[in-house]
């Protein structure tokens, strides 16, 4: 909780914070991916953390590591499909024998399970909004704009 506060903190000032009428408005000064990248992984992280508790904590460190993969992985817009291959970790030389594979056996199902319960969990959450219509650029009412922001919406 106190790395999201911290976090919480340092979006606000990277997006600058003006103090109006004893009230504080946030005002956009434009989309930080990295920024969202990390709040995103963060929030993530929390989640399929509890998640995995819940279960009793039972599960092996490669199971627990590929559950919040894929808990990641969602959050930050993947569809949930398990990758072909598992993360450079498992490439090494000690992984290419049978206790390797089991291994990384595990983090495989543990990105299915937490892929499949990301998926549950954040719903719609992990796309950007959209009016479901084709965007035009020429004569958009928008053009030129950074959607409304300088005009005081």
């Amino acid at each position: 909780m106190r790395y999201a506060s911290i976090l919480v903190l340092v979006c606000a000032t990277w997006l600058g914070c003006q103090t109006v009428n004893d009230h504080t408005f946030i005002r956009a000064t434009g989309y930080h991916r990295f920024a969202d990248d990390v709040q995103s992984e963060t929030v993530a992280r929390m989640v399929a953390n509890g998640e995995l508790a819940r279960c009793g904590g039972r599960q092996s460190a490669d199971y627990r590591r590929g559950y919040r993969q894929a808990f990641i992985d969602i959050r930050q817009g993947a569809t949930g499909a398990v990758p072909p291959v598992p993360p450079e970790c498992y490439w090494y030389d000690n992984y290419r024998t049978p206790e390797g594979h089991r291994r990384a056996d595990l983090w495989f199902a543990g990105y299915a399970a937490g892929a499949s319960a990301a998926q549950c969990w954040s719903g719609d959450a992990r796309f950007v909004p959209s009016s479901g219509t084709p965007y035009q650029h020429r004569g958009s009412q928008y053009e030129g704009s950074h959607c409304g922001w300088e005009s005081g919406y």
